[in-house]
């Protein structure tokens, strides 16, 4: 990434057990393969602050799949580790591109505006996909049904079409 060039962001989000850690780890993958320099940013969704124990454990598997930069945040507590009273994305995001790395992958941060990764995994997470705003691809066991969608959809089996459509996108962006 040249210096002042700020690196795509592109979210994986759904519920939990949906496979995002998974996913995520398989994109890292695909990026380090290519030569892009990988980070990632968790949210810890689920309520107070990350446990450390509790909280590597998913940023340790992005880390442990490439990633130059990964880290954790929940209720202000971003462990990298710093803290203040509350993290936005926004700040998170300055932060990693000072690490100069040609793409940051976000798991979580459903709300948040970024182009996403939806993963549906069972036929009750379908109704996310109505709820969400810019969503450019689908990653969904297959047995979930879908209507037709503006995006391309993929089955979990499907890990080197996904990667490859990960590695287009990031490139196409960049």
């Amino acid at each position: 990434m040249a210096l002042g060039r700020v690196a795509p962001v592109l979210q994986v989000v759904g519920y939990k057990n949906s496979g995002k850690t998974t996913a995520m780890a398989k994109f890292i993958e695909a990026g380090v393969r290519a030569h892009l320099r990988m980070a990632s940013i968790k949210h810890h969704g689920h309520g107070g602050k990350p446990e450390p124990a509790e909280s590597q454990r998913d940023s340790e598997r992005h880390f442990q799949a490439g990633a130059a930069i990964s880290s954790v945040e929940g209720e202000g507590v971003l462990q990298m580790i710093a803290r203040q009273e509350h993290w936005a994305l926004e700040d998170i995001l300055a932060i990693y591109q000072s690490f100069q790395v040609d793409a940051v992958l976000v798991e979580g941060y459903k709300r948040a505006a970024y182009p996403k990764v939806v993963m549906v995994g069972k036929q009750e997470d379908v109704q996310l996909l109505g709820e969400l705003t810019n969503v450019c691809a689908v990653i969904k066991p297959t047995s979930v049904e879908l209507e037709s969608l503006n995006c391309p959809v993929f089955s979990r089996e499907e890990e080197l079409d996904y990667q490859e459509w990960f590695l287009h996108y990031i490139k196409k962006e960049k």
